[in-house]
């Protein structure tokens, strides 16, 4: 009505197309006719929701890089947790639907049948919880942590040698951009804006969702090869360094916005 551009940045996350009827998608019909720019931090955000292609541009999360600054060793981060054994795998997400605990606590009680050199660590909000904690069987909590929702997130990844992100479907993962960031290769499940983060035998793996197995194998994998595990952190940095820091991501808005003006 009063003729201001309205740039739209709802599009955050790839919603499943059995459930593509939801709030989200109606505020979206609501709200792109009146759209100038619709910005999705995905290439499959954008076409989960239909943006038309006159509209639609892709900015990817940025990570902003002085979060390393003052990390806490890993070492001390582990004895803060009280890991004694030799490797540590961890998820960083929160426990909800949308979010696939059950295949990687399936996955770890797999692992630990077979080797109890790993201690598999939960972050994120409710995975203390009761429903969380009671996926995993009593003998084996031993070999669980289950932190809950915690700050200083980046100390945490650093104390782990694999991280995983089991899911259903998603926008692009900051969870995968920070384990990336700390150099950690990643195990991820397929689905969403993954695939445009992650790249399969480069910076990690790729696997389909609700594998437990095929999870713990790709798990098993890197723990057992370090020469892997330092190849795909690496590469995984790069990426991260190249495609989306936190600089890229200001100047592809600003590059929006000055667009706009000058029209």
């Amino acid at each position: 009505m009063t003729g201001c551009p309205l740039v739209n940045g709802m599009v955050t996350n790839v919603p499943m197309k059995w459930k593509i009827i939801n709030h989200h998608w109606l505020r979206a019909r609501l709200t792109f006719p009146f759209s100038r720019v619709i910005v999705s931090n995905s290439q499959a955000g954008l076409k989960a929701y239909m943006v038309p292609k006159r509209k639609g541009i892709v900015i990817y999360n940025g990570f902003d890089f002085s979060r390393l600054d003052g990390i806490i060793d890993a070492g001390v981060v582990r004895r803060e947790m009280g890991i004694k054994t030799d490797y540590v795998v961890g998820m960083v997400a929160s426990f909800c639907k949308q979010k696939d605990y059950p295949t990687y606590y399936r996955a770890a009680q797999l692992l630990l049948s077979k080797r109890r050199d790993i201690t598999f660590v939960s972050i994120g909000a409710e995975t203390d919880s009761e429903e969380s904690v009671g996926l995993v069987d009593d003998n084996l909590k031993l070999y669980f942590r289950f932190l809950g929702k915690r700050n200083a997130i980046e100390s945490y990844i650093n104390a782990m040698d694999v991280c995983v992100l089991a899911t259903f479907t998603e926008g692009i993962s900051n969870s995968l951009i920070e384990y990336m960031a700390l150099k950690k290769p990643v195990v991820a499940t397929i689905g969403g804006g993954t695939e445009e983060l992650v790249r399969s035998g480069s910076t990690g793996f790729l696997i389909r969702p609700s594998d437990p197995e095929v999870m713990a194998d790709k798990i098993n994998i890197l723990i057992d090869n370090v020469k892997l595990r330092n190849q795909f952190g690496i590469k995984g940095r790069e990426r991260i360094e190249n495609h989306f820091s936190i600089d890229r991501m200001v100047n592809d808005y600003l590059n929006v916005y000055n667009k706009i003006i000058n029209n």
